[in-house]
């Protein structure tokens, strides 16, 4: 009789989790830019770039899925935040192509409302079925902020606005860059439905002046508004993150 290995086993299945989740993302690309491709051949190019993104994405949730969710099923609410990642890589391949962008962006923006409309989606199912944990909450943070980042450049390169929107796309990452400096801004931060909203607000902002419907001056203040909103979220973030002493928390627990 040939005894089997639990360790071996576990392995196995926490490889095939995140690896099959990834091949179905890879399958989803692929059927995506087959029909862009149909839709304008001039977006050969296109196939790159998103592919690109799509492998940065792969490996980000690769190395973070095994790092704080060992032993875990992927789990039906990290495939739809994939399947939204896949859609980000997508408005990605856009960068490069700004006459395509202004030529599409009402099938950008259909495409980008899709996209919205997972993030409420996925953590819906992930507290429905009790699967919500760490790596899903930082998966779909993390996405938010690059899709946000991407919609910016989008919309400078169609010239719906100038460089100035570009700091909504990068609050996140100078957030993650004071964090390597100030460690009290490393902290893990409390829930907060504030920011998925506000998030959610800032990007349908961006989609919302991508086409040029409502005119400059209804646009810019929209965008304004919008930057300044997700600028105050951030703030309270940083104040909270300053004013909260992590080892004195301990201590007085």
């Amino acid at each position: 009789m040939i005894e089997s290995n639990p360790e071996s086993a576990l392995h196995s299945k926490n490889v095939a989790g995140p690896a099959a989740a990834l091949a179905c993302g890879l399958v989803l690309l692929a059927i995506l830019e087959v029909l862009l491709w149909r839709f304008s051949p001039i977006l050969v190019g296109h196939l790159r770039s998103a592919s690109l993104v799509y492998a940065v994405i792969s490996l980000w949730v690769w190395t973070q899925y095994h790092k704080h969710a060992p032993g875990q099923p992927f789990g039906l609410a990290n495939y739809i935040t994939l399947g939204r990642a896949v859609l980000v890589s997508v408005f990605a391949g856009f960068i490069g192509f700004p006459q395509t962008v202004i030529d599409s962006s009402l099938l950008i923006v259909f495409i980008g409302i899709f996209a919205l409309v997972l993030d409420g989606v996925d953590g819906w199912i992930a507290r429905r079925t009790g699967t919500a944990g760490p790596f899903g909450a930082r998966f779909d943070m993390e996405l938010d902020a690059f899709f946000i980042l991407i919609l910016c450049l989008l919309v400078i390169e169609a010239g719906r606005m100038g460089w100035w929107v570009l700091w909504a796309g990068l609050l996140r990452y100078l957030f993650v860059v004071v964090g390597l400096l100030w460690a009290r801004l490393r902290q893990p931060l409390e829930p907060r439905k504030r920011r998925q909203a506000v998030a959610v607000i800032q990007a349908a902002a961006l989609l919302i002046c991508l086409p040029p419907l409502l005119g400059k001056p209804a646009e810019t203040a929209i965008l304004i508004g919008a930057v300044s909103l997700l600028t105050l979220s951030f703030a309270t973030d940083v104040m909270w993150s300053l004013n909260h002493d992590p080892e004195r928390h301990t201590i007085n627990e």
